[in-house]
């Protein structure tokens, strides 16, 4: 989970780099939720008329419900599907928007750190003291904060950064070194500007050098995600998915699938096989005659050893000499 302030010092506003921050992380894989909390009041309800707001889908609906136990399932359902992300948007009247984030009912600014994915939160300008948005700011993974290249807001901007918000004496500054700065290259001012080569002077405080394009910002405020085909050449949509990489990383790997009930046999050991097959039979030789004395009949004892040798010398030895043999005709 990853949350990441959108703010302005000088320069310009934090709505529209807050809308293209929520669009580039959905475009990056990641789950997405963009929330608005500038104390001054919401602008998305009067920007983009399919996030007007209805009842129950505000952050002040969120602040000051009494009855909901569930404080996440209650802040989940009050988002409003936009493009690719989802939209919690603020009341436009700045007595409200300041109620809410000063004296809600419920704590659903801790409840923001329960969300899966990143949490965009747009919370305005960081101008006019101790502002009620500064408990988000504090507790967030990074402050962005956004301004033009013009010498001005941007030697403005980075001091803020470098004395981590100590504007003035008596001016709490950030607990943490956790700001950014974005540069966004859009035509708000007259004169000289800056170019993407100061980047390299600032090193790593620069999260993001943007190009302008009225084209790709018009398509993202009517719900267009920055992997739509018709922004596959757009150097503003390449821009802000590098951003979201530096910012909140590679997105989540899917989930492995789970294992098959079906047991895996694994493989026999090498030469298992031959050695696990059956010998051949062996070829049962042919009987060959028996030279061996045939049993006895029953109740005659069987002849003493060499007796068989002996009977056979006596019966030549009887025939005499007219047993030899006659010589052929």
């Amino acid at each position: 989970m990853t949350l990441v302030a959108v703010a302005s010092w000088r320069g310009l506003g934090a709505t529209t780099s807050s809308l293209l921050l929520a669009s580039g992380a959905a475009a990056a894989g990641h789950p997405s939720w963009l929330v608005e909390a500038d104390p001054a009041g919401g602008v998305l309800n009067a920007r983009i008329p399919d996030l007007r707001a209805e009842s129950g889908t505000s952050v002040e609906s969120v602040a000051f419900d009494p009855d909901e136990a569930d404080g996440l399932g209650l802040l989940r359902s009050s988002f409003r599907p936009f493009g690719s992300t989802r939209v919690l948007t603020l009341a436009p009247d700045s007595f409200q928007a300041w109620s809410a984030l000063s004296s809600p009912r419920r704590d659903w600014i801790g409840d923001l750190r329960r969300l899966d994915g990143v949490v965009v939160v747009d919370v305005g300008s960081l101008r006019g003291g101790l502002l009620p948005s500064w408990r988000i700011v504090e507790q967030a993974d990074a402050l962005v904060l956004c301004t033009t290249p013009d010498p001005a807001s941007l030697v403005s901007t980075t001091q803020w950064i470098e004395t981590k918000g100590q504007s003035a004496p008596g001016v709490v500054g950030l607990a943490a070194d956790t700001s950014k700065l974005l540069v966004v290259d859009a035509p708000v001012t007259a004169g000289e500007r800056f170019g993407p080569a100061v980047a390299g002077e600032l090193g790593d405080r620069v999260v993001g050098w943007w190009p302008w394009e009225p084209r790709t910002v018009d398509a993202v405020h009517r719900g267009a995600s920055l992997d739509h085909r018709s922004l596959r050449r757009s150097t503003l949509a390449r821009a802000v998915l590098a951003t979201i990489a530096s910012l909140a990383g590679p997105p989540p790997e899917a989930p492995d699938e789970p294992e098959s009930a079906t047991p895996v046999v694994p493989p026999p050991p090498l030469g298992h096989a031959r050695a696990a097959a059956p010998a051949p039979p062996t070829p049962t030789p042919s009987a060959a005659p028996s030279t061996s004395t045939p049993p006895a009949a029953p109740g005659v004892p069987p002849p003493p050893i060499g007796h068989s040798r002996a009977v056979a010398r006596d019966s030549r030895s009887d025939a005499g000499p007219d047993a030899a043999e006659e010589p052929s005709a």
